[in-house]
């Protein structure tokens, strides 16, 4: 009983820090940057390690490609803004597909 529980415990502790990775930068706007960016591919690489190790029994393919997509943008839209205007910042909160995503998005 007490070898399941430390086994239930456990994947509830990597569960946690998958899904911290993923939604902290996000809702934690006093991250730099970098640490947004660190966190997102933090993530990715869990999320890519466990869908190898587990399939479709961790998360359905549709939902892996779809937060992999999202994590693929952010880099993408980061880079890009670096290279239009790196003297201009830019927030993860600007992320958006149409403008009713981004002004539900505005802080």
């Amino acid at each position: 009983m007490k070898l399941m529980a430390t086994i239930i415990f456990n994947v509830l502790l990597m569960l946690d820090d998958l899904l911290r990775a993923f939604h902290k930068p996000f809702i934690m706007p006093t991250l730099s940057l970098r640490e947004q960016l660190t966190s997102l591919a933090k993530f990715t690489f869990l999320a890519f390690v466990h869908h190898c190790l587990h399939g479709t029994g961790f998360m359905t393919n549709q939902l892996y490609t779809d937060l992999q997509s999202v994590v693929k943008t952010v880099f993408f839209n980061v880079a890009k803004q670096k290279e239009l205007d790196s003297s201009k910042p830019y927030y993860l909160y600007q992320q958006g597909l149409d403008h009713q995503e981004q002004m539900f998005g505005d802080v």
